[in-house]
């Protein structure tokens, strides 16, 4: 047998090997190339718009970023969504989906004891979605202006005074809230010591954060409220 001979030789007894490795690599391929619904791609191109707001703000979240993120071209990220702004709002709203359920995650035999232990919830909460919710939350708020973006961030933080001013409601009728309390009122100190807290906690103002001071702040605010009997 010559060396041209051999060369065949070798080629040959390789060949059966490599077979399965080629189709290895299409296998890897197809399924990197597994085709989503429209839905399924809206979701992905709103957990990717949303991870590069929470690292890069709103205005860091460009299109070519988004594109790079979620493996397609400019293009196409314009049959699922029509523009930036509809990127941004489903993004918001993949946000607002994963708010941690402060009401639902405290309890109480009265709403006025539910108050208290969502007082004490806070922080804790607050430190576990730190980054998931709290910090991609103020990037969006930082970012507001006058736009349609505002106005969408401000209809969903309306949600969360309703469903403060509906447990205030209940507190009324279980008699552990004083009747004669405005309860838009309350709703909002509610919502604003929440905002006070997550600044709080950006900025990184340890006097306030892990020191008892905003749970002392709050049960005052609700002693000013709860009806005589359970002070």
């Amino acid at each position: 047998m010559g060396a041209g001979d051999k060369t065949t030789g070798e080629r040959r007894a390789d060949g059966p090997a490599e077979a399965p490795v080629r189709k290895a690599v299409r296998t890897d391929k197809a399924r990197k190339h597994v085709r989503m619904t429209k839905e399924e791609r809206q979701k992905q191109i709103a957990e990717v718009t949303l991870k590069l707001v929470a690292k890069h703000g709103v205005h860091g979240a460009t299109i070519s970023r988004i594109a790079s993120g979620v493996g397609l071209s400019r293009a196409a990220l314009y049959k699922c969504f029509p523009n930036r702004e509809a990127m941004l709002e489903a993004a918001l709203d993949l946000l607002i989906a994963r708010v941690p359920r402060w009401i639902a995650r405290s309890s109480g035999d009265t709403v006025h004891d539910h108050l208290m232990d969502m007082g004490n919830q806070f922080g804790p909460l607050g430190v576990a979605e730190f980054e998931s919710f709290t910090h991609p939350w103020f990037q969006f708020a930082a970012a507001s202006g006058t736009g349609r973006l505002t106005q969408e961030l401000a209809k969903r933080q309306l949600v969360f005074v309703r469903d403060f001013a509906v447990l205030i409601e209940q507190g009324k009728r279980d008699g552990s809230i004083r009747e004669d309390v405005d309860t838009n009122l309350i709703a909002w100190s509610l919502m604003m010591w929440a905002w006070a807290a997550d600044v709080a906690r950006l900025v990184g103002l340890e006097q306030v954060m892990g020191t008892g001071t905003e749970v002392e702040i709050f049960r005052r605010m609700l002693g000013d409220i709860a009806a005589r009997e359970v002070h």
